[in-house]
């Protein structure tokens, strides 16, 4: 009897043990496949946030360009139409500092034409007096005075000292004196009204120079400013795009540690009863086989008459 319930006690074991290693595989096969499913979890979740802060950054990036691409554009043209506007104010003060010059040397052409025309008048009424004082000594022309005499004689020996006796030589001498003095204030006033209009023009320019540019660089400035502001605003969007992709991100590693977590609990419970299980079919084995040979046992024992 005891080497019979040795061998349902060896028996029952062995079944245990190999519902034991087939429980141990199965457990195994759970927390590899849970392993398995945590790696592939994880990677899913790396891959949606690369892609999702790709998503973000792309735009992002495209989003700058076009604002920086806008600003140098603006900022091109600005300076463009700057440059245009300078050339022309430019020209336009060479244009007008031409003309003046061009008055200049007319009205001093004329101022010259005219104090010529003054001499030249002087110069004929002297010699006029000159050919009556000649007349004057011609006899039988009807007048016969010192005054020719006088004259011709004033006349000789101022052509010959060069000092004016004879008084249309005087006034001669003393009309083309003022008639030179007037040219030259005429021509200093021509000269002064020259420089003070080149003067006025081209302070006119520096000052129109100055407001053009500072125009250009204060919507230059303003480009500028508007771009940051594009820009930031645009930045601050991207990282608050990132930073709920990197919160949802976290989210989902979380539940994927909690599926993990969840499932090799899982399959150790499931180890434990499966175990527990065969332990118990292993004692109701030996149980079963005990009693049914301790029947049988007891039903040979009984007499036989």
């Amino acid at each position: 009897m005891a080497l019979e319930t040795y061998g349902l006690v060896a028996g029952a074991a062995i079944n245990r043990q190999a519902e034991n290693t087939q429980v141990q595989g199965i457990y195994n096969s759970e927390k590899v496949n849970a392993k398995a499913a945590y790696d592939a979890g994880r990677l899913q979740t790396d891959a949606r946030r690369i892609q999702s802060i790709s998503g973000v950054q792309g735009s992002l990036q495209t989003t700058l360009g076009q604002i920086y691409g806008n600003q140098t554009t603006s900022m091109l043209i600005t300076n463009s139409n700057r440059t245009m506007q300078l050339q022309q104010t430019q020209a336009s003060t060479s244009r007008e500092i031409a003309s003046q010059r061009i008055e200049y040397g007319d009205r001093t052409n004329r101022l010259g034409f005219e104090a010529s025309r003054e001499k030249g008048q002087r110069w004929v009424e002297n010699e006029a007096q000159i050919n009556d004082n000649i007349l004057n000594m011609v006899p039988g022309s009807g007048v016969v005075g010192t005054r020719g005499i006088a004259g011709v004689v004033a006349q000789g020996i101022g052509g010959t000292s060069g000092v004016p006796l004879d008084p249309s030589q005087v006034r001669q001498n003393l009309g083309n004196q003022v008639t030179d003095e007037q040219y030259k204030l005429n021509l200093g006033q021509n000269t002064r009204t020259l420089t003070g209009q080149r003067e006025n023009s081209e302070a006119y320019q520096a000052k129109l120079e100055t407001s053009i540019n500072q125009n250009a660089d204060a919507t230059i400035g303003a480009i500028g400013q508007g771009a940051a502001i594009t820009a930031g605003a645009a930045k601050q969007g991207a990282g608050i795009q990132t930073a709920g992709i990197n919160q949802a991100y976290g989210l989902e590693l979380k539940a994927n540690d909690a599926t993990f977590a969840g499932r090799n609990e899982a399959a150790l419970i499931n180890k434990s009863s499966a175990e527990e299980a065969a332990h118990l079919r292993m004692a109701a084995t030996v149980v079963t086989g005990f009693f049914r040979d301790m029947d049988r046992r007891l039903e040979e024992m009984k007499p036989k008459y």
